[in-house]
């Protein structure tokens, strides 16, 4: 898969260049080489999804992480990607800081208290639907990439379209549509393009999740 991304990075380079205004050929390798670990990191979390998916199972997973004292610095390269992204999530040096240089055992335990006092205790039974940590931490990665490349927050703009429809009855009326438009949006859709078609989320999803969080820092 790895491999596979950075060739379809490399075809659409020039596209991804002309979406994000950008000349330069050291800023073009350095976006393409933070959108390729973004869609490796949603790759990850897609494999793993069967088995730690739900909140349910990231919860009983970090409270066993926090009982072993002492331990966490070990057992947290151990745990499911799904439970170490929403760890960065809280890690006060920000993304991937797992993975990019050594973390004290101090800020890595309160990252870790952080995500665990964010997810509500489960409830006994079923667990509700999963959350989508691939979907979220994609979302989150391209808006990054977007913001650090154009010095621009991500946003929406949404065409609201009225037309002519047909009911079952073959009654005319009026149908209205909302069309989600804008420069990040067109971004988000030429990445998503990229992915395997049986594993591609919904563009308007990431478009919509990336502005959220990006407003929210």
């Amino acid at each position: 898969m790895g491999n596979a991304i950075d060739r379809r990075l490399i075809r659409h380079r020039i596209a991804i260049a002309e979406e994000l205004e950008l000349t330069e050929d050291t800023e073009i390798d350095a976006v393409l080489e933070n959108i390729s670990s973004e869609l490796r990191r949603c790759w990850s979390l897609l494999r793993d999804v069967n088995k730690a998916g739900s909140e349910a199972q990231v919860y009983r997973t970090l409270k066993h992480l926090l009982a072993k004292r002492g331990q966490l610095d070990h057992t947290v390269w151990e745990i499911d990607p799904a439970t170490r992204a929403l760890i960065e999530d809280h890690h006060p040096d920000g993304p991937c800081a797992l993975e990019s240089s050594p973390t004290s055992s101090k800020r890595l335990r309160q990252a870790a208290k952080a995500a665990f006092k964010s997810l509500e205790k489960p409830k006994r039974g079923r667990p509700k639907a999963t959350i989508n940590y691939a979907q979220r931490a994609l979302s989150k990665g391209l808006a990054e990439v977007y913001e650090n490349a154009t010095g621009k927050k991500p946003g929406r703009s949404v065409v609201v379209e009225t037309h002519e429809d047909t009911d079952s009855d073959g009654h005319y009326h009026h149908a209205i549509t909302f069309n989600e438009q804008g420069h990040f949006h067109a971004f988000v859709s030429l990445i998503v393009s990229l992915i395997p078609r049986q594993l591609r989320p919904s563009v308007d999803e990431v478009t919509r999740l990336g502005v959220e969080i990006s407003t929210d820092q």
